[in-house]
């Protein structure tokens, strides 16, 4: 199985199309993620710690027609191929217009994965395969129902629990170290990308106080200082 009859193969539908999709058995989950992305992200919630909705560029990414849904069924897959699937996601959202210009940022791709069990395997795949979207620029990130990461600022919010699984692709932003910082090597990929004006950034993320950072995140930023 080659990338190439993979991205034949997978359809991302704009969410604006999802939400019209006939109510039927093989479109209960595209059809509930798709809802779950209007009503969660879309809105603000008591816990974030901050004014606003909980995705400040979800809303406009919609607008735009560049938030797709698509989703990967895993069953009698490898792992081999499974990852091949993930794979798959960085080259057609790079493949996907705008390929650039200011609206590369509002580019949102939320894949489902809903029969991989059990479901905190998606944030070991998530692990695996983050460091090749970093280095083409992009954020991987994960969501699952019983997600226990904490929120930037306030860490009893788990900002990243999902009906079923998720696996959702955007590109780098600056404000992005600060989901980078617990690891050098993401630090690096980040540098890499904004150069100068990462650094600047880094020292902004030490000195915002209304973040919360751990001990091992300070300690990782500031050896790039």
């Amino acid at each position: 199985m080659n990338l190439n009859s993979l991205s034949c193969a997978t359809k991302l539908i704009p969410i604006s199309e999802v939400i019209l999709l006939p109510d039927e058995t093989d479109t209960r989950d595209i059809k509930t993620i798709a809802q779950w992305c209007i009503d969660y992200l879309c809105n603000p919630h008591t816990d974030l710690g901050r004014s606003g909705v909980v995705c400040p560029f979800s809303p406009t990414s919609m607008k735009k027609e560049t938030f797709w849904i698509t989703e990967v069924k895993t069953k009698g897959m490898t792992e081999d191929k499974i990852k091949k699937h993930i794979l798959n996601l960085l080259n057609l959202f790079l493949d996907k217009e705008p390929r650039t210009g200011d609206s590369t940022q509002f580019k949102t791709i939320v894949s489902i994965w809903s029969d991989i069990s059990p479901e905190e395997n998606i944030a070991r795949l998530h692990h695996e395969m983050k460091p090749l979207f970093l280095r083409n620029g992009l954020m991987l990130g994960e969501f699952f129902n019983l997600c226990s990461k904490g929120g930037l600022r306030n860490p009893n919010f788990k900002p990243l629990r999902s009906p079923v699984p998720l696996l959702v692709v955007r590109e780098m932003l600056e404000f992005d170290i600060a989901f980078l910082s617990e690891s050098k090597e993401h630090v690096s990929e980040y540098i890499r990308k904004y150069g100068e004006k990462g650094f600047i950034a880094i020292e902004k993320m030490l000195n915002n106080k209304k973040i919360e950072l751990g001990e091992k995140q300070i300690s990782v930023l500031k050896s790039f200082l």
